[in-house]
């Protein structure tokens, strides 16, 4: 489900799956692994993977879900909007990378 956040005069849009997100990383941290692992014969490596699984799928069906909301608006709703992806944390706009320091080059030890 789409979530509507109204602030000021900007409208962010997000996906439930995020929040659904939210909620499993916690009933992950609280999770007493070693508690389950002495007491029980629980598969714990089994629990962490399913976790780590599910993480992936609710992320992929938020980016999904909030990427064909968005392409349906028509141009004027689209105005003062913006969208929260989970895990957006820098903007690709503003960010200036400098990738001529960054880059090395490695000798072909073929064409030497």
């Amino acid at each position: 489900m789409i979530r509507t956040i109204q602030k000021k005069n900007k409208k962010y849009l997000t996906s439930s799956y995020f929040d659904d997100i939210k909620f499993l990383k916690k009933s992950k941290y609280d999770t007493d692994y070693g508690d389950l692992k002495r007491n029980s014969t629980f598969k714990v490596d089994e629990l962490k993977r399913a976790y780590a699984i599910q993480e992936i799928i609710l992320w992929r069906k938020g980016c999904i879900e909030l990427s064909d909301y968005v392409s349906k608006l028509p141009n004027d709703q689209l105005k003062d909007t913006e969208t929260l992806y989970l895990g957006q944390d820098w903007n690709e706009l503003e960010e200036n990378i400098d990738l001529g320091s960054q880059t090395k080059e490695i000798s072909d030890p073929d064409n030497d």
